[in-house]
């Protein structure tokens, strides 16, 4: 019997990265989506991937095929920068720097990536935090 062959995947967006990538696609929700954020498999469509790889580049917890990033900035219109992206951490790296930074310890942060029919409220919050 044949071992499904097991690719390597090794980046993961960077946080300079994924502020990138969220902002241009808002800009993209608001000019094109009436403010309402695109579903999975809107993004799907977009950036010609499969949804798990584009569940696995928003979580930025497991990582994707450099290309993977490259066709989702390219659905964007942006380009990827290698400050976009790095190699994830080991499992006692990212422990350790937890524990010396627990004000950015985001693991137990509900998931809000879907954000429906809430445009005005979204893009009001990202201009508090922006600002």
């Amino acid at each position: 019997m044949k071992q499904p062959s097991k690719r390597r995947r090794g980046v993961i967006l960077t946080l300079k990265g994924w502020d990138k990538f969220q902002a241009a696609k808002a800009q993209v929700e608001f000019d094109e989506n009436a403010g309402d954020s695109f579903s999975l498999e809107e993004l799907s469509d977009r950036t010609r991937l499969a949804l798990h790889t584009i569940s696995r580049i928003l979580a930025r917890l497991e990582p994707v095929d450099k290309s993977s990033l490259q066709f989702a900035f390219a659905a964007f219109g942006l380009e990827l920068s290698q400050s976009d992206y790095t190699r994830p951490t080991s499992t006692l790296e990212e422990l350790e720097t937890r524990q010396q930074n627990p004000e950015y310890d985001w693991q137990e942060a509900p998931d809000v990536s879907v954000f429906f029919g809430r445009g005005e409220e979204l893009l009001q919050l990202r201009q508090w935090i922006i600002v």
